[in-house]
């Protein structure tokens, strides 16, 4: 039961550090 909320945690946050990297990014870009 452990694992599995650890793994989920672990994609949603292998998911949303890419976009939020990529968001910055562009925000940087942008200035």
């Amino acid at each position: 039961m452990a694992t599995a909320p650890s793994v989920s945690y672990s994609m949603t946050v292998r998911l949303e550090v890419p976009a939020s990297g990529t968001a910055v990014s562009q925000l940087t870009t942008a200035v």
